[in-house]
């Protein structure tokens, strides 16, 4: 009986992997973006008269 070796990564784990980083570099630049209007919470704001 021989030893089949397992494919260490396939095409599913390869779009894993490609869908993973799209998320996270769409979080750090959601940060980034949020980031340049201030501080958090944005929604506190003096009311107009």
């Amino acid at each position: 009986m021989a030893i089949v070796q397992k494919q260490a990564f396939n095409i599913y784990t390869t779009m894993l992997v490609i869908s993973l980083s799209a998320l996270v570099i769409a979080s750090v630049l959601l940060w980034l973006e949020l980031s340049s209007y201030g501080s958090f919470p944005a929604w506190n704001v003096p009311r107009m008269r």
